[in-house]
Order: structure tokens, then C-alpha cells, then sequence
């Protein structure tokens, strides 16, 4: 009988899906993931801010303003927030650290059976969709690359792209029932929403799959695939518009990372020479897949195109190339499972019963999945093949999973967190900065980044980890520059230099720093004789000074300088003024201002008229709000905090950014307040949010109805 085979096949395709499933969670270490400890060891040393973030500051208050880094950057308009908010949910049932955890980890657990999902929805035959779970599972653990979505990368704090690009084929899966017959288009076009929220490669997946699919079923029926497929994806577009139309509407003040371009076609084929047998099987695959009537393969083509091609053609730039390319090595695994799977396929036509054909795909599945394991456990060194030192990301996994509180490095780092903590409570809140020494000082697997998480925002970063979504890091990486030995050195067009303590101490003042925490002997030892620095609390290995001069909102000695040198963008012309001016910190450069103030057209500075005595007080640091009181209205002040454009004053002309992405605000009254105001472009955005909505509720109307008719239509 034909159900004994599908009864078969389903249970062939659990042991498989359960299998590496199983396996994957397994080497995830359970009892290490379900300890409530926060998740270490790179950038997951610092992730666990931002969810704190959101919970504690973000959804409150709705200001999209943290103060927690950076002097001030605007959240999540340039890191997808998704990820966050389902850690935020997460944390109602679990402790924190196992909702961080469980997040991490969301994405890669969820590929193989998401791939398998993916295969079932477009209907490939027995044993396909055992077979595209296994190449998921591969990929996996393919370490031969970091560029997302796999294990290696993921483990090093990427896990927002392996989350977007999971719902993304979950989105590509539910586009098989809308195609074919108009069915769940409203869960279709949330999860491509979601898909697109959660990080931007996913929404150029999920993008060019959803334009293939339309694409390559267009015949015989354009019209019915058009009516069917758009709606859908206008849904998802306007939903995820809350949060894309920000983030284009702003991109410009984001500060693109000094990343290499990556090179070569060996980024393209991860297995090395084996890659030669799976490009040959996604050959098959296309081809015998076209021939069947299944034109999901010409979807992955495309796509797998797409991605090698924009990762051999695209220049340096805010897109980092090497990050195209798990869209393809991820297409070129399904495409070489799928042309397995129909080499050994039943077939529709197969005779009754438990055929020779199907216990061949029984065998072939389950011969697929033992070899992929025992693969795997070699190149991992895990299991039989764990005699010797496990695999340097299976030992960053243990790392990860162990968390803070597990690392041998947390009780000196617990030391210094508390005492930042108590100068907090002692002497006041405010901004940090660090020597960031790369070979000697810096912790490595636990981060001075997530001191606002361990003082509640009492103690904030001048680092942080998203360094792209602030105009400020430039300045923050230069002064990182002057203060450390071997420092860190991202951003680009920046006059680096090497250590200077009295020029990082008055980086350190114009930024607004009240902490300096010095650690190598050097300059732990300059830090206690200049006469800016007091000390103020120390550890074993650690001393913390406290800035004079440090004020959130201080006088300028003249009128600033505008900008406006032809053929100079502002951010060459501002950190060049910022290192060849000596009265830089006095002067201060801006990129607009009245007319009264004085314009810097060359190399030659212009005569500037000194301003009169300010004092300024009742400073005081809100959700996204900076207030104080003057005594002399009329004269310009610095607010060392960081631009951005949807700042607003009251009781002051301005704000106008100025260099180190700082403010300048010239009072009309005693009172003023700066505020991270909601623009044109916030609105724009919740309208599409709303629109999505509707567009949702509308396609939910339709979709019942139409079930309703069919069900009350009458059968011959």
C-alpha cells in the first residue's frame, strides 16, 4: 500500500531532522546553555547590552536615545532590533543570561528543520527534504569560513544574521502555498517582515528569493502569480518599514568600519577541492529539477548567482562583500541535496507498497546523515574522534556557553566592575574610557563594554560594540589611539597617533569623560602624575582616575569655526582639524552656524572673537534629554554629547554638529534642553508599520472568505 511508503518516509525524515538536530543542540552544551550566566568570549561579551538595553530604557521610555555608549548614539536605528526583543520575551520564563543564550543559539538550531520545512512546502519527493536538512546541518558546521549564518560565526556574536536568515527561508518556504494556491499569505508576509527586521542580509535574501519565486512562476499564469505574490510582499515591506525607513532615511551617519575586501574564488568553496562533486550535484540538482516540474531550483540558482556575483563585484563600503556569500554556499548545499534526492527519488509514479526505490531513498537518507555525522565529529575532534584538544570552535562554543561568571578572567574583571560601580554611587554617574591594549591589557573573552549593563546606566562606555550605528567612533578610536600601547584602529580616515596621555586626557575632557581606568604599569604610572587625573579607586591590577575639567556641558574660550573648505568632506576636514589645530578643544570646528561666526576656507585660520565668561549649571542627563541652565545667554556652549539630526533645542539656536561629533547650542534663554526628538522620517515609519497592518488585516479578510466559499461551494 502507498501509505505503508509515506509512512516510511515520515518517519525516516523525523530520525533525520531529530538527528542533526539533536546533535547541534548537543554540541551546544545543554547544561551550559541552560546555566544562568551571561554568554562570553568576542563580540557575545558584548551583545548581552542590548536587550538589557530594551527592556530597561528602550520600551520605558520609546526615546530610541542610549546614553551607554559612544557619548550617546541612537539605538537600534542601525542594528536590527529583533533579535533583542525576542531575548527581552524570552527573559519573562527564563533568567536573563538563558534567554541571551537561547537567542544566540535560535537560528543555527532552527536551519536544518527550517531547510527541511523549506524542501516539504515546495513538494520535492522523498528523500529530499531529509537530504536538504543534512546539507543544512553541514553548513552548520562548515568552518571554513565567518562570514554569518553558520556555527563559527554565530558563536562569535553574529547570531542576528543567522536568526534573519533562517525566517528568510522560512518566508521563501510559505511562498509555495501562496503561489499555488493563494494560501497563508498573511503568515507569509509577517515572518518575511520579521525576516527583514532582523537583519539587513536577510532582507536581501528574502528579497531576491521572493523575486525569483515570482519570476520563475510567472508562466502559464502571470496575472494569478502577480495577484497572488504582491500583496504579500507589499505587507512585508510596509511592516518592515518601522524599521528600514530610519535606517536608509540615516544611513549617512553611520561610520563604515575599515574592513578588507575579500578576494579570490576560495571564499566560494568552502570544502576545497570537494567543492568540485557538490557543485556538479547542485548541477544535477538544477537540472533534473527544472525537468520535473520543480522550479524552486531555479529560485536557488538565481539566488546563489546573485550572491556569488555581488560578493566578486561589489567595492568596499558600508556592505562588507565577504557577508554575500553564506547565501550561496547555503543555496549550493540545498541545490546539491536536491540533485541527490531526485537522482534516488521514488517518484510520483512509484508502484504500491514499500518499493525497491524507496527503501534505496531510505537507505540513502540515512547513509547521508551517519556520513555527515561522522564528518563532522573528525573535523570537530568531538565524540570517538575527542581524543586529543577539541577544535578551537568547539572550544569557543564551551567559552561562549560557560558565560561571564565561569571564565577564569571574571574575578578580575568582577573587581573592576564593582569598583566602577561604587565611584557611581560615591562620587556620581558618568562616562568611562579604558586602555584598550590588545596584545597585554585587554580581557579578550569578557568586555568593559557591558559596564552600563552591570550598573544599571549609572556607568557608561565611551567603547561599544556597535561601533557602525555612531558618527562618534572616530573620535572614540582616536582617543583610544593616544591613551593605549597597541590599541585597536577600525575606523577609517583617521589621523591615528601613538600614545599620548596629555593629548588622550584632552580628547578624554572634550568628550565628556569622567573615568579613565589605566591597567599596563606605564601608563597606570603617567596617569598618576597629571595633574587632570586623580586617582580615585584601584584594583590589583587596575587604576581608576577621575578627569577634571569633564563637565557634560561646558564653555568655549571663541566663537567656533564653521566649516567650509571646497573639496574637503567633513569627516577628513574635522579629524584633521582636531590634530593640527592646538586649540582645537577651545576653537571648536562646527558644520554650520550663523553667519556672525567666522568660516574656515583653508589650512589658515581665521581670527576668532573671544566669548565672555559662562557659568553653567543644574546639568542634568535624561532619556534622551540633556538639560542645564546658563547665566549668560547669548554665548555659544559645547554639549559633550553625540550629534545626530533629530536632535532638538529649546531656549537655544541650534544644535549644530561639531568636530568629534559633539554639539554646540547657543542659548536664547537661561533654561535650555536638547531632546532626541520624533521627525518626518519616525513618522513615515510607524505610517508603514500601520499600513502593513491594515495591508495584513485586509489580506486575513480575503483569504477567509475565500476558504468559506470554497468549503460552501457545492462538489460534483
Amino acid at each position: 500500500m502507498r501509505r505503508h511508503a509515506d509512512r516510511l518516509a515520515a518517519w525516516v525524515d523525523a530520525v533525520v531532522v531529530m538527528t542533526v538536530t539533536g546533535f547541534l543542540v548537543w554540541r551546544l552544551r545543554p547544561g551550559l546553555l541552560l546555566a544562568p550566566t551571561l554568554p562570553a568570549g568576542g563580540d557575545l561579551s558584548s551583545h548581552s547590552w542590548g536587550p538589557d538595553f530594551v527592556a530597561r530604557a528602550l520600551l520605558p521610555e520609546l526615546a530610541g536615545w542610549s546614553w551607554d555608549w559612544f557619548a550617546g548614539f541612537p539605538a537600534y536605528r542601525f542594528y536590527p532590533v529583533l533579535p533583542a526583543l525576542l531575548t527581552v520575551g524570552l527573559d519573562q520564563v527564563f533568567a536573563y543570561g538563558v534567554a541571551m543564550k537561547i537567542t544566540i543559539v535560535a537560528g543555527v538550531v532552527a536551519l536544518p528543520v527550517m531547510s527541511y520545512a523549506f524542501a516539504r512546502a515546495w513538494r520535492l519527493p522523498f528523500p529530499t527534504p531529509a537530504l536538504v536538512a543534512v546539507a543544512a546541518f553541514v553548513f552548520c558546521f562548515d568552518d571554513g569560513h565567518d562570514f554569518g549564518w553558520n556555527l563559527r560565526s554565530t558563536i562569535a556574536g553574529e547570531h542576528s544574521h543567522a536568526i534573519g536568515m533562517t525566517l528568510a527561508v522560512g518566508a521563501l518556504a510559505l511562498l509555495a502555498p501562496v503561489v499555488r494556491d493563494g494560501r497563508l499569505r498573511v503568515t507569509a508576509a509577517v515572518v518575511m517582515a520579521a525576516a527583514m527586521c532582523a537583519h539587513p542580509l536577510a532582507a536581501g535574501f528574502v528579497g531576491i528569493g521572493a523575486l525569483a519565486v515570482v519570476v520563475v512562476h510567472l508562466a502559464p499564469d502571470a496575472r494569478v502569480t502577480l495577484r497572488r505574490v504582491l500583496p504579500v510582499l507589499g505587507c512585508a515591506a510596509a511592516l518592515a518599514g518601522i524599521w528600514w525607513i530610519p535606517f536608509l532615511a540615516w544611513r549617512g551617519e553611520m561610520t563604515s568600519p575599515d574592513l578588507p575586501r575579500g578576494t579570490g574564488i576560495a571564499n566560494l568553496a568552502t570544502f576545497g577541492v570537494a567543492d568540485v562533486v557538490v557543485l556538479a550535484l547542485a548541477v544535477v540538482g538544477v537540472v533534473r529539477g527544472w525537468r520535473n516540474g520543480f522550479r524552486v531550483v531555479g529560485v536557488l540558482a538565481a539566488v546563489a548567482l546573485v550572491h556569488s556575483g555581488l560578493y566578486l563585484v561589489l567595492p568596499q563600503g558600508h556592505l562588507e562583500n565577504l557577508r554575500l556569500v553564506p547565501g550561496y554556499l547555503w543555496c549550493r548545499l540545498v541545490l546539491a541535496a536536491i540533485g541527490v534526492g531526485l537522482l534516488v527519488a521514488t517518484g510520483r509514479h512509484a508502484r504500491p507498497g514499500v518499493s525497491r526505490a524507496t527503501v534505496s531513498a531510505t537507505a540513502v537518507a540515512l547513509g547521508a546523515v551517519a556520513a555527515a555525522l561522522l564528518v563532522v565529529a573528525a573535523l570537530w575532534r568531538v565524540g570517538p574522534f575527542g581524543t586529543g584538544r577539541p577544535s578551537f570552535h568547539d572550544a569557543s562554543i564551551a567559552v561562549a556557553m560557560a558565560g561571564y561568571e565561569r571564565n577564569p578572567q571574571y574575578p578580575e574583571y568582577r573587581r573592576l566592575i564593582r569598583a566602577l560601580d561604587g565611584l557611581g554611587r560615591d562620587r556620581g554617574c558618568g562616562r568611562v574610557a579604558w586602555t584598550t591594549d590588545v596584545a597585554t591589557t585587554d580581557f579578550g573573552t569578557v568586555s568593559i563594554d557591558l559596564v552600563p549593563y552591570w550598573t544599571r546606566g549609572c556607568i557608561t562606555s565611551m567603547a561599544g560594540l556597535y561601533y557602525d550605528s555612531s558618527a562618534t567612533t572616530p573620535m572614540v578610536s582616536l582617543t583610544e589611539s593616544l591613551l593605549g600601547i597597541r590599541p585597536m584602529r577600525f575606523a577609517p580616515e583617521v589621523p591615528y597617533r601613538g600614545f599620548d596621555l596629555d593629548a588622550g586626557v584632552r580628547h578624554l575632557q572634550y568628550l565628556g569623560v569622567r573615568y579613565f581606568a589605566a591597567r599596563t604599569s606605564t601608563i597606570r604610572a603617567a596617569a598618576a602624575r597629571h595633574p587632570a587625573l586623580t586617582e580615585v579607586a584601584s584594583t590589583p591590577v587596575w587604576s581608576i582616575f577621575e578627569v577634571a575639567g569633564s563637565e557634560l556641558v561646558a564653555p568655549l574660550g571663541a566663537d567656533p569655526l564653521v566649516f567650509d573648505v571646497p573639496g574637503l568632506t567633513w569627516a577628513v576636514g574635522s579629524a584633521q582639524y582636531t590634530e593640527g589645530s592646538p586649540v582645537w578643544d577651545q576653537v571648536v570646528l562646527t558644520d554650520a552656524g550663523p553667519p556672525e561666526w567666522p568660516r574656515l576656507r583653508s589650512r589658515t585660520l581665521p581670527s576668532t572673537r573671544m566669548l565672555p565668561e559662562v557659568r553653567i549649571d543644574r546639568i542634568r542627563l535624561g532619556p534622551g534629554r540633556v538639560s542645564f541652565r546658563v547665566d549668560r545667554p547669548g554665548v555659544p556652549v559645547l554639549v559633550r554629547a553625540s550629534f545626530f539630526p533629530t536632535w532638538v533645542a529649546r531656549g537655544a539656536d541650534g544644535p549644530y554638529r561639531a568636530a568629534g561629533n559633539m554639539m554646540v547650542v547657543t542659548p536664547t534663554r537661561r533654561s535650555v534642553v536638547l531632546e532626541h526628538g520624533v521627525g518626518a522620517v519616525d513618522v513615515a515609519a510607524t505610517g508603514s508599520f500601520v499600513l502593513g497592518l491594515v495591508g495584513v488585516g485586509i489580506l486575513g479578510v480575503h483569504d477567509r472568505r475565500r476558504r468559506q466559499g470554497a468549503r460552501a461551494a457545492p462538489h460534483p
